[in-house]
């Protein structure tokens, strides 16, 4: 036989669920799973009919135990109370004393504070003392760099008013024109560029070949001419600007 097999299946338990629902809430039982108990639980249950037989036994000495630790439980408690309501008195004397520390700590920080205060005041004080002199000695300074620089700019004034120094930049300003219209034709008649004649060249007509006008270059005495006269213009532009360099402060 199965011994997971109901024993007794047949069985129809006619209780009202609520009801039932109450017992095993409160008294921890219930009837309508009977038919679906087994062996095993069969020999469960009737262990439990030992268990309370055994608690009925002796429920006078378990009742004597209970009523032991109830009386403990209350005599510990009240005892707690006391020590509790002794604690809290020592505690207002560690509070007390505590408080006393803590202001005897803020009196010395208030004198400490208050000493530091002073000391930065009169730091703030003298370095206020030593701005103002500072200031005073700036503008003292400026006025007399102004005075100089005044000087200085009626001498490269009068300096600049020189025939020597005019001529020099006339000379660089020309010298610069021609440059720039000496690179400018080099991009169109390359080496053939100096004898263009807005150059002081001559031009020679092409036959044949390209359109584009031809420049031939200058005899070897024109050439020589050329460079004497640029080596001129080179010396008259650095005498003129080596006396403006000495004027100025250059080596």
């Amino acid at each position: 036989m199965d011994s997971n097999r109901p024993l007794c299946g047949h069985l129809v338990t006619h209780i009202d669920p609520a009801i039932e629902q109450l017992l095993g809430e409160k008294l921890n039982i219930s009837f309508s799973g009977i038919n679906g108990m087994s062996a095993q639980d069969y020999m469960e249950f009737g262990q439990l009919g030992i268990d309370a037989k055994w608690l009925l036994d002796n429920i006078e000495k378990i009742e004597e135990i209970f009523g032991q630790i109830i009386d403990s439980q209350k005599s510990w408690n009240k005892a707690v109370a006391a020590l509790t309501k002794k604690g809290f008195s020592a505690i207002e004397g560690f509070d007390k004393d505590a408080v006393d520390a803590v202001i005897s700590q803020r009196r010395r920080e208030s004198k400490i504070n208050e000493g530091n205060d002073r000391i930065a005041n009169a730091e703030g004080f003298f370095s206020q003392i030593r701005t103002n002199n500072n200031e005073i000695d700036r503008v003292r300074l400026s006025k007399e760099l102004c005075g100089s620089f005044a000087i200085l700019e009626a001498a490269k004034q009068q300096a600049l008013s020189e025939p020597e120094v005019q001529a020099a930049m006339a000379a660089w300003k020309m010298s610069l024109g021609d440059a720039a219209k000496r690179a400018r034709l080099g991009l169109d008649f390359g080496l053939a560029t100096p004898s263009h004649p807005s150059l002081g060249g001559e031009s020679v007509a092409q036959i044949g070949g390209s359109s584009q006008p031809q420049f031939d270059f200058a005899s070897g005495h024109q050439r020589r001419f050329e460079v004497t006269k640029t080596r001129n213009i080179s010396i008259t532009i650095g005498n003129g600007f080596k006396k403006i360099a000495n004027f100025f402060g250059g080596n």
